[in-house]
């Protein structure tokens, strides 16, 4: 970063565009192009394998979109789920059941059957999802969650006699009578559509959305990301693809036993997408499909050799090479690139500010908190903690460390963090809601260590942050990105404009503190939380952030309510100073008289006597 000039704000141009130049684009890689035409080509080729291939790898196409729902949930947004097999199999016996109960071997019939088995796979999707997308749960959490779905699939299948066939399972139901080569050709092509819906979606403004919450799920809420239902939603759309697979597979194979839902495919499945490499789509269809094959081959004559040989694959893949084999294969196809003179994708941006008319924080009102209570067992870290802050002011709190500052903060940015008391954001109580709702209302917070997404380019994740104001396309990327003023005008000053293709994981410690700011501001924020934020910065970037809070609170009319240990600091960017002290409000005031206070400098140095010798 670099100091900013003197004036109180910075000339914007209408809209600021990054683009690649156009001969570059004309020559970008399709490589997904390429694979689809790849796998276009291994259907046609068809008509020259036996009939026994041909079924093989239908199935393996199958299990291959299988692994596309692994890999959208684990490998694009954090989600390891094991309940996928559990959705093949509801779809699978939801046909055979039936069927086989009315004796009504007829397409219609089939077609009742797979809609009840879709629905049963969606219900038991909303209830799993319900028990493991909440504030506390945690991938491990969602994992056992998860876990437990191909147990009770299994056992209901075992347990339902002859309704659902027991151990024995179903067969000779199927009405459909098509050639190994027609399922073949059926099944590849219903791979081929599913790889194309995902790569569209993946691709879009919503698949940039699963990445952050993969990076960075806390940062996602404060900036107004519904999470928990994002991947609920998500996790019930797979589930209804699992389950259409499950479909093809019980026509396609005319039987279906219990083990086509039981753990083992379900960690299967997870292997697939691991040995394959987890978000890239293509790699867990390839891993699929050659694991299939290879076991259809060889599992006859070295059956528990190659079972053991696949473990032992995957735990090196695990350890070594977790990116997979594209993320192996990666290197050398960008190697590739650079000899050929080939540049790698890259997206246009073309950022512009908001019309000023259309800024509703500007109207809005100030903060007020009220008898604030944070309790932790018989500590209180935050008691009886009240006041008042109105636009245009930059309200710091400062004390010692364990004073309760940064547990006031989150007291106003998360409802479920209070023990009690109130807190009105433009007058609106924000109750007990979530940060992501709070954020909606118009709070925005800056943690203590900068806390942006580490794989996302820095456009991508302004991108992210204005979720709640531009709703996010589920089949397109959008080239224009538009953003409040303050947040340009931070990224402006601090030279971020130009590294809007950057990746954020490679900025520099004082970039990273800047974007997160940009981040926050994104979200039009009526009232701004900074936590220590010029915490390892330089004198010269501490000075240029302390004039952009400055300006946030007074030319943007924002609420800025600052924590920070550095008295100088503060006593040069605020309008008003609020000490606490063993969770507690112990003076609020202007800066000149804190500042000289006898309470602050006995808090800061132990005596008054020590202070004044």
């Amino acid at each position: 970063m670099v100091p900013m000039s003197g004036s109180s704000s910075v000339a914007l141009p209408k809209a600021r565009v990054v683009q690649p130049a156009p001969d570059e684009r004309r020559r970008q890689p399709r490589s997904f192009v390429k694979f689809l035409l790849g796998a276009s080509v291994l259907l046609a080729l068809g008509p020259a394998m036996d009939s026994y291939t041909q079924s093989v790898l239908a199935v393996a196409f199958l299990f291959g979109v299988t692994a596309v729902t692994v890999d959208l949930l684990w490998g694009y947004t954090g989600i390891l789920s094991y309940a996928q097999s559990a959705f093949f199999g509801l779809g699978a016996y939801g046909v055979a059941v039936a069927v086989s109960q009315t004796g009504a071997y007829t397409v219609p019939m089939a077609l009742l059957g797979a809609a009840i088995g879709v629905i049963c796979a969606v219900v038991t999707a909303f209830i799993f999802g319900a028990l493991s997308f909440h504030s506390k749960a945690n991938w491990l959490y969602i994992a056992v969650v998860t876990f437990a779905a191909p147990f009770i699939f299994q056992r209901a299948m075992l347990s339902g006699g002859t309704f659902t066939g027991s151990s024995s399972g179903l067969a000779g139901f199927s009405p459909v009578a098509l050639s190994p080569l027609s399922w073949y050709w059926l099944c590849g092509a219903f791979l081929i559509v599913v790889l194309v819906c995902a790569y569209v979606f993946t691709k879009s403004d919503m698949g940039t959305v699963l990445r952050a919450i993969r990076d960075n799920e806390t940062r996602c809420r404060f900036v107004g990301v519904r999470v928990h239902r994002i991947k609920l939603y998500l996790f019930a759309a797979l589930s209804v693809v699992s389950a259409l697979a499950g479909v093809l597979y019980a026509l396609s194979q005319n039987v279906v036993a219990p083990d086509i839902g039981s753990f083992e495919l379900a960690t299967q499945m997870i292997i697939w997408t691991a040995v394959g490499g987890r978000a890239t789509l293509f790699g867990p269809v390839v891993a699929a499909i050659g694991v299939n094959w290879a076991t259809a081959s060889l599992s006859g004559d070295l059956p528990f050799l190659w079972q053991l040989l696949l473990g032992i694959v995957f735990v090196v893949v695990v350890m070594y090479f977790p990116a997979g084999a594209a993320g192996m294969l990666k290197p050398l196809w960008q190697r590739l690139l650079r000899k050929s003179g080939t540049q790698a994708p890259t997206d246009q941006v073309v950022l512009r500010a908001a019309d000023k008319g259309d800024n509703a924080a500007d109207k809005a009102g100030g903060l007020e908190l009220d008898g604030v209570v944070l309790q932790y067992g018989a500590v209180r870290a935050v008691s009886g903690l009240s006041f008042q802050a109105v636009p245009g002011e930059l309200v710091s709190i400062v004390g010692p460390n364990g004073a309760g500052k940064t547990s006031a903060m989150h007291c106003i940015s998360d409802g479920r963090k209070r023990t009690s008391g109130t807190v009105r954001v433009s007058g609106t109580d924000t109750g007990n809601l979530p940060p992501e709702e709070v954020s909606w209302l118009g709070v925005g917070q800056k943690f203590q260590h900068a806390s942006v997404f580490s794989t996302l380019t820095v456009g991508e994740a302004l991108r992210v942050a204005r979720y709640s104001k531009d709703r996010p396309s589920l089949l397109r990327r959008d080239e224009e990105l538009e953003l409040p003023q303050l947040a340009i005008e931070v990224l402006e000053a601090t030279d971020l404009t130009d590294q809007l293709r950057t990746v954020a994981g490679n900025l520099s410690h004082g970039e990273k503190q800047a974007l997160e700011l940009a981040l926050l501001l994104a979200t039009d924020p009526s009232v701004v939380l900074l936590d220590e934020p010029t915490a390892g910065l330089s004198h010269a970037e501490r000075l240029q952030l302390g004039r952009i809070f400055q300006q946030i609170a007074s030319e943007f009319k924002r609420v800025v309510i600052l924590v920070e240990h550095d008295l100088e600091f503060v006593r040069n960017v605020s309008s008003r100073i609020i000490v606490m002290n063993n969770g507690e409000l112990i003076l609020d005031g202007s800066v000149a008289d804190v500042v000289e206070s006898d309470v602050v400098r006995e808090i800061y140095t132990g005596s008054v006597e020590e202070a004044d010798e």
